[in-house]
């Protein structure tokens, strides 16, 4: 019987091999286009495996800062910035509470890699269906990064560029190592834009291994998304598609 993989494991095995060189390079250096001053106080909002947040500390950007709502993550993320000698804090907090478990504020959010449509559904939480029932959602998740982020202080959300009605599903793979381990992965995505939800399995398998997640998102556009920012408040929205990235970026300015 091959041993079974929990969910952080599954995803750091797929995240990794999606995670390429040339991915983190290309994405690493979009965001640095955006942010450009290396001494701003960055909130990575999306933690994960550790992406975007290596990638920025190794351009100059060392004034960071991480949160999961994963509490593993977080813990894991702890543990890899104390081997390395990063001075980065990582803190456990859905951003549906940012505001009330993160006292500071921070001159840029990023929340990228195509994480905020998984804001309900990445830990099994309930995702409602119909964009009139969505949009609450979005707005307490982006009402939080309004308020943890200065006067004046941008945030940055990454929305994969397949966000577009016309496109239904996607069937990918992916190989990888782990630890001298090799893994196959596959995702199988299905789209509903009449009911605004993806829903995403990720399978990882290898010879003594094996793992399987079910995860749901929401279906919005990039201009949904930034107009969205405009009625919480942001004062402008821009939206940027970088070359050799697969995700737009939706830019708020407060």
């Amino acid at each position: 019987m091959k041993k079974q993989l929990t969910q952080p494991e599954v995803w750091e095995i797929a995240g990794n091999a999606l995670h390429d060189k040339e991915y983190r390079d290309n994405y690493s250096e979009a965001l640095a286009f955006v942010l450009k001053d290396k001494t701003l106080k960055i909130l990575d909002t999306a933690g994960g495996t550790g992406f975007p947040t290596f990638d920025l500390y190794k351009l100059g950007f060392t004034n960071l800062s991480v949160t999961d709502g994963n509490e593993t993550f977080v813990k894991e993320l702890q543990e890899k910035f104390q081997l390395e000698g990063m001075d980065i804090q990582a803190h456990h907090s859905p951003w549906q509470e940012l505001a009330t478990k993160i006292s500071e504020k921070f001159d840029a959010i990023v929340n990228v890699d195509n994480s905020f449509v998984y804001m309900d559904g990445w830990n099994g939480g309930e995702t409602p269906e119909g964009m009139e029932n969505i949009i609450p959602r979005i707005q307490l998740c982006l009402k939080n990064f309004f308020e943890v982020v200065k006067k004046n202080g941008i945030v940055v959300i990454g929305l994969g560029k397949h966000y577009v009605p016309t496109y239904t599903g996607t069937n990918r793979s992916f190989d990888s190592e782990r630890d001298g381990e090799h893994f196959h992965t596959t995702w199988t995505a299905e789209y509903d834009w009449s009911k605004r939800v993806l829903s995403w399995t990720t399978k990882v398998e290898s010879e003594a291994s094996e793992g399987e997640f079910v995860k749901k998102a929401y279906l919005i556009t990039k201009e949904e998304l930034a107009e969205q920012m405009k009625a919480i408040g942001f004062r402008k929205v821009y939206i940027l598609e970088p070359d050799d990235t697969r995700d737009n970026l939706v830019i708020g300015f407060k």
